[in-house]
């Protein structure tokens, strides 16, 4: 294959790639048995990691190219971190919401307020449609071009109806029995006779 002036090898077949995948099995492993070797995920993860990085830099090394590899290196690294510094934020904000109490007022505001959880799935889907009708849509270009806020809050306003619809139903069968069982409450009649 060819890519540019760059070739891609197919390690597939090589002892490199069989190699990698045994490397990955092993590493899968230990994160499994992680609860009875007492050996922390991330120690078996990030060693495999750099393994199977090692075994493809050989191979292309071995066939002249050392480019491909440190650029394939360069890019999965600046990805990473990329995660890395969003996570990092966003638990950042979460942790320090949850730390003033937000989230304990917002669960209180709502439940005095008299939502119900079918309500709350509702207004989120809306508020996601919305958003994703007029939000840019730059913004998709990670999730291949698709508006994942207007199809997912579309997907969450139908369930929180249908939620809803439910609810409802269920309340006035709740209702018609208890009438049925008023209704059928009184004594018996004495028969004449």
């Amino acid at each position: 294959m060819e890519t540019g002036h760059q070739e891609i090898l197919d390690l597939t077949t090589t002892w490199f790639g069989i190699l990698s995948i045994i490397v990955f099995v092993v590493a899968y492993a230990l994160v499994i048995s992680e609860e009875f070797l007492h050996l922390r995920k991330s120690k078996a993860v990030m060693v495999a990691a750099g393994v199977i990085w090692a075994l493809v830099a050989a191979a292309y090394a071995l066939h002249g190219d050392t480019v491909t590899a440190a650029a394939a290196v360069r890019h999965n690294l600046l990805e990473y971190a990329e995660l890395l510094l969003f996570l990092l934020a966003a638990m950042t904000y979460v942790n320090t919401l949850e730390e003033r109490n937000v989230f304990n007022a917002l669960r209180a505001w709502l439940v005095s307020s008299g939502y119900s959880l079918p309500s709350i799935f509702w207004i989120t889907g809306l508020l996601l449609v919305v958003y994703g009708l007029f939000s840019d849509p730059a913004i998709y270009a990670r999730s291949l071009g698709y508006n994942v806020n207007l199809y997912w809050g579309a997907i969450l306003a139908v369930f929180g109806g249908v939620m809803l619809l439910l609810a409802r139903l269920g309340a006035r069968r709740g209702k018609t029995s208890a009438r049925a069982a008023a209704g059928s409450g009184s004594p018996p009649k004495a028969s004449s006779g």
